[in-house]
């Protein structure tokens, strides 16, 4: 069973969060395979977990498949470019029959069992890295709510299901330094409001940006200037810090509303998902 989860758009449409989402629901081992962009070792097939063991560093296979294999254990991730020989490795060393493919719906030589596209509600077409029309061949669509919904989602033909991005980590009413490497900022800026927490400054980074110690205490020092509580980040900048004192990472979940989980049972009911 191949699952893919992709976008049409260049841009953060939470397909990571979202594959966590569904590994979780998940009642058998699974295997995640993600493109590693921006590791060293992109374009090299890498085991970064075995379920157990994490074998290399943020900066080696990315910010996102470290993540994965943080949040997800037991489950196995692998980083390569060429899904179908992940796979194949993935089905000869550990016995995995489902597999989970992070930012696949551009790699069109490997059929998937189902494809699931994201989309912001607020620029579901734009910037385009596909051909638009292209979204009609997935089987559903996730819309996660940015700050309004663009009237374009109307034209969306294929199942559609809202979903939210939910801070988890306590910020109410706290004033807080922010900082990102992330595709959208204002994603992230937006998932702040949501935790209630009051913004003095926040500092955008280019996507998948490795940190350097002196980006650290610039931060810092700019929250002591502006008088912030605290300095808070993605999870998934966090983990490539080099300095992790003194900053805190705002975790996350998607909410999908009522009828993904049925749905996405009934298109294969063999899959083994909770759907609560």
């Amino acid at each position: 069973m191949i699952i893919g989860i992709g976008n049409i758009t260049f841009g953060g449409t939470g397909k990571t969060i979202f594959v966590m989402e569904i590994v979780k629901r998940i009642k058998e081992r699974v295997c995640v395979i993600s493109r590693g962009y921006g590791g060293k070792r992109e374009g090299k097939m890498s085991l970064v977990s075995d379920g157990t063991h994490i074998f290399y560093t943020p900066v080696e296979i990315g910010d996102e498949p470290y993540m994965l294999a943080k949040q997800l254990e037991g489950s196995i991730v692998i980083t390569a470019i060429r899904r179908e020989e992940a796979i194949s490795y993935a089905r000869r060393e550990f016995g995995v029959n489902i597999f989970i493919l992070d930012d696949s719906f551009q790699y069109r030589r490997l059929k998937k069992d189902i494809n699931i596209l994201m989309f912001n509600s607020d620029r579901p077409f734009f910037p385009p890295r596909d051909i638009p029309s292209r979204y009609e061949t997935a089987d559903l669509g996730i819309v996660v709510r940015r700050e309004w919904v663009s009237p374009l989602i109307e034209r969306i033909k294929i199942p559609i299901y809202y979903a939210t991005i939910q801070p988890e980590t306590e910020l109410e009413d706290k004033k807080v330094v922010a900082f990102c490497g992330i595709a959208r900022p204002d994603s992230f800026k937006y998932t702040l409001k949501e935790a209630g927490c009051k913004v003095l400054r926040l500092l955008a980074f280019n996507d998948h940006h490795n940190y350097s110690l002196k980006d650290i205490r610039q931060t810092k020092e700019i929250k002591e200037e502006v008088g912030a509580d605290k300095i808070v980040t993605t999870e998934k900048d966090f983990v490539k810090l080099p300095e992790k004192e003194g900053i805190t990472p705002i975790r996350i979940r998607m909410i999908i509303e009522d009828g993904f989980w049925e749905d996405l049972s009934s298109l294969h009911p063999e899959i083994p998902i909770a759907r609560k």
